[in-house]
């Protein structure tokens, strides 16, 4: 299984690119891994790489405070607006499938855009963290030169 980098080296950059956080290391704690690295690493070989793709920074989704990682993964959410590039967009998932607008459902009165259990988008948060990519997209297509992008 070749690394990310190693896929952009045989493949070469793609117009576009959604990278970001989510749980895992929070929930698994993994010795050692420090998460501001890694945003900064990422970034800076995304950035010599693919110098003129549309970079876009996902944040972890919403997660229920029940869980243990809670804190862990918000405070991740926080570092990536900082250390991310700024020619980098930051979408942010959380405040998306958290939307306090929506109705609620479960025990834990999660928002409807994530499926009972609260670490999964249920398809109404799949479909509003697309529009939310797409308005990012059209966004900076406009700001680019006809063609730009294929």
């Amino acid at each position: 299984v070749k690394s990310f980098n190693e896929a952009l080296k045989a493949v070469g950059c793609p117009d576009a690119l959604v990278i970001g956080s989510d749980l895992w290391p929070c929930r698994w704690g993994w010795k050692g891994y420090n998460h501001s690295s890694e945003i900064q690493e990422v970034a800076r070989r995304i950035d010599e790489r693919c110098p003129n793709a549309l970079k876009i920074w996902k944040t972890a989704n919403f997660l229920e405070s029940r869980y243990p990682f809670y804190k862990c993964v918000d405070t991740n959410r926080h570092l990536a607006a900082s250390l991310v590039p700024e020619a980098w967009y930051i979408l942010d998932a959380w405040s998306i499938t958290a939307d306090p607008h929506l109705p609620k459902h479960g025990p834990h009165k999660v928002p409807i855009s994530m499926m009972i259990g609260g670490r999964h988008m249920s398809p109404i948060g799949v479909r509003a963290l697309s529009s939310s990519v797409l308005s990012l997209v059209s966004k900076d297509i406009k700001t680019r030169s006809p063609g730009a992008l294929k």
